[in-house]
Order: structure tokens, then C-alpha cells, then sequence
């Protein structure tokens, strides 16, 4: 005698895709976190390869610090563009997890096109007297400052620093062009937002990957990079707070 061949009541079939519909809630978000780990460890890689590009071009030239942007007698030539010589992967100044386009960063300008998304600490919002409310001693020192100025400059080099190891030089950020000049376009501004909860600049993990001046590079909390005091300065200002990520002292 023959069988009947039973299908799966409605009721079983509900159960099953409930059970789907679980495993995929609990899954999902560890696959987004597996995904955001592999971007953060290939921006990782950038930041340390544009790092140590920067030592090598100090090295090259008497220990100086390349310009944020200069005139090349036809555009404004970004720092990118100075080192990417040593770069040699001009895929290296764009992070995976980074915008596409300014208007992602929240820019409203007319620069059309992202160069890097990393950008100087000395373009953070903080001055020697001030970082987010504590008084920092931020920043690169400026030879023959007093306490009256603000003891960094952009332009000085990685190894005027007396502390490179904890001395932060690359952060994430971005530096807007316009296209149609080089590579990298001419340039147009380059900014940086703290705000905690700005994903697009915390934006591997809440945490972001910095690049200090001994060349070394690591993923630090962003809220511990933007609120911690902890370390103390050294050297002629020596005794003011200071975050450990940004301890250059003099």
C-alpha cells in the first residue's frame, strides 16, 4: 500500500521562519561588527603606511614637516600628493569606512571630491589653554613659544617632539578638493569634528585609528582620545594636563 506523503502544516512552517528570523537578528549584527573589524584593520594599514611616509619625507628633507597644501603654480597640491612618492598607493589616503563624497562629512562647500580622510591633529578645534573645556597641552611645540602663545604648529616637524611615541600626527578626518587638478585635486579645506557620537569621524568600533610620530599606529576609544587628561606635560610647560595621545611636551 502506498504512503501519503505528508507536508509541513502552516503552523511548522511559521515556527521555522520565526527561528530564521531569531538566528538572523543575533547573526547579523556579529557579521556588521566582523565586516567593521576588517575595514578598521585595513585603515589601520593606511594610517601606519602614510605615517612612516611622512618620517621618510622629514628625513629627505633636513627633518622638516611637509605643508597642508601648497601652491604649484597651477593648483594647491595637498600634503597627500607631496608624500604619496612614498605612499606609492594612493588607495592608502582613503579609509574603507570613510564618506565618498564632502557632502558625507556634513561639508557644504563646493569642493567636489575627498583626497584622504585623514587629516593633522593641529587642526583640531584645541589650543594650549583649551581641550573641549580642561587645559591641554596639545600639539606640536614652536621653538622660542611662550606660555602666551599657542606652543604647536602645523608645520613644524613630527620629530620636534620629545615624547613621538605618544605624540598623535595622524587622526581621521578629511581633506575636501576639487577634482580635474591631479590625483588628488586642489584643495579647498580640511577639516575634523570630536563629536562623540559622529560616526563618520569615530567611525571604526566608536573608536578611530591614529598614527604617532614615532611611526607606529593603534586603534584608540574615540571618547578616550577626546576626553582624557591623564598625562601631564614635561619640558618648559612642564605640569599641565594633557591627553596621553597628544603628550609632545618640549
Amino acid at each position: 500500500m502506498a504512503l501519503k506523503r505528508r507536508g509541513f502544516t502552516l503552523i511548522e512552517l511559521l515556527v521555522v521562519i520565526a527561528i530564521i528570523a531569531i538566528l538572523a537578528a543575533i547573526l547579523f549584527p556579529v557579521f556588521a561588527r566582523a565586516r567593521e573589524k576588517a575595514r578598521q584593520t585595513s585603515c589601520l594599514s593606511n594610517v601606519k603606511q602614510i605615517t612612516l611616509a611622512a618620517l621618510m619625507y622629514s628625513g629627505d628633507y633636513g627633518e622638516g614637516q611637509m605643508m597642508v597644501w601648497v601652491y604649484n603654480g597651477t593648483y594647491w597640491a595637498t600634503w597627500c600628493e607631496i608624500i604619496n612618492p612614498y605612499v606609492k598607493n594612493s588607495q592608502a589616503f582613503r579609509c574603507p569606512s570613510g564618506a565618498e563624497t564632502p557632502a558625507g562629512y556634513g561639508y557644504g562647500g563646493s569642493a567636489n571630491q575627498i583626497a584622504t580622510d585623514y587629516c593633522w591633529p593641529s587642526w583640531i578645534t584645541y589650543s594650549y589653554w583649551n581641550w573641549w573645556g580642561t587645559i591641554m597641552f596639545a600639539g606640536f611645540p614652536v621653538p622660542g613659544g611662550t606660555a602666551q602663545v599657542n606652543p604647536w604648529d602645523y608645520s613644524n616637524s613630527m620629530t620636534l617632539s620629545k615624547n613621538v611615541a605618544d605624540a598623535a600626527w595622524l587622526v581621521p578626518g578629511f581633506v575636501a578638493t576639487y577634482s580635474g587638478y591631479g590625483e588628488f585635486g586642489s584643495a579647498a579645506t580640511t577639516q575634523f569634528n570630536p563629536t562623540y557620537d559622529n560616526k563618520m569621524i569615530w567611525r571604526h568600533n566608536d573608536g578611530e585609528n591614529i598614527g604617532f610620530c614615532d611611526g607606529h599606529a593603534k586603534w584608540v576609544s574615540g571618547q578616550d582620545f577626546n576626553t582624557n587628561s591623564s598625562a601631564r606635560t614635561t619640558g618648559n610647560y612642564a605640569g599641565y594636563p594633557c591627553s596621553p595621545f597628544m603628550h609632545h611636551g618640549d
